[in-house]
């Protein structure tokens, strides 16, 4: 479902109807009504026994500020899912609501232990969350349940806000972890040394093939420094995207080129 003004209860009579639905993705959608109302979705997808795919982007509501925890706690429970991902949008769209209400800010707020429970299910593999302020303490909550995550393979936090005791925070749960190969911690509020806690974490780590941590423009050249350091030892990660001067960009590709060539020769 795109680009729609959708009533919440509508959405939530269609899941609740939709028994055999595997993939549910909802984008660029203005959901009316209050947070009451947004229980009903959750109600809705509590024990929906085959949805695998579950996403919610560039979204809004028009009850401004909402706390979405009883979403994710229902996601949570559910046997097959795989994925989930959600993505707010800062502002409401002009063409879904008028300019008027497109002026006025969302926020729509989750805690750290609601995203703790999702990824201590038994079948999510993938957790996205993109534009959703964080605070360190949920990043902490979140970081908590990392290592003993029992499918967890990729997860991405982008645009949350993430200061550099939050990143330490993962960067200690993924040293811990043997299951996490991609992170995305692209567009926060990451430095050198937020950036040092991740290449420590992943010096010896034998499962993280991917690193995203683009658009952290406080990172500086000790910061590159440390990651072309850590991959000295580390022969397992094969992309770092990331914004670096020439000099250190080309030193992390050259040693990452040479982790995709072993990577290849083993498989």
């Amino acid at each position: 479902i795109w680009h729609a003004s959708l009533p919440m209860g509508v959405l939530a009579s269609f899941i609740s109807e939709a028994k055999g639905l595997e993939h549910l993705q909802l984008g660029v959608l203005h959901l009316e009504g209050t947070e009451e109302d947004f229980h009903t979705i959750s109600k809705a997808l509590d024990g929906h026994p085959n949805l695998k795919e579950f996403e919610l982007s560039d979204f809004s509501m028009n009850d401004n500020t909402i706390n979405i925890d009883s979403l994710l706690n229902a996601l949570a429970g559910l046997p097959k899912l795989e994925k989930v991902k959600l993505e707010v949008t800062y502002q409401k769209r002009g063409s879904l609501v008028g300019s008027v209400a497109a002026a006025q800010k969302v926020k729509v707020e989750l805690t750290g232990s609601a995203l703790a429970t999702i990824i201590s299910s038994k079948s999510v593999r993938e957790l996205y969350v993109s534009r959703l302020v964080l605070k360190t303490q949920d990043v902490k909550d979140l970081a908590a349940a990392i290592p003993a995550s029992p499918a967890l393979k990729s997860l991405a936090l982008s645009h949350c806000n993430l200061d550099d005791e939050a990143c330490s925070a993962i960067a200690v749960a993924v040293h811990d972890s043997d299951k996490v190969e991609s992170l995305d911690l692209s567009c926060n509020n990451i430095s050198d040394e937020g950036c040092i806690a991740i290449a420590t974490a992943l010096t010896g780590n034998k499962s993280v093939r991917f690193l995203r941590l683009w658009g952290n423009v406080k990172i500086s050249n000790n910061g590159f420094d440390a990651l072309a350091e850590m991959l000295d030892n580390n022969t397992v990660l094969e992309r770092i995207p990331l914004m670096a001067p020439g000099e250190y960009k080309n030193r992390i590709d050259a040693k990452l080129v040479q982790n995709r060539s072993l990577g290849n020769q083993a498989a």
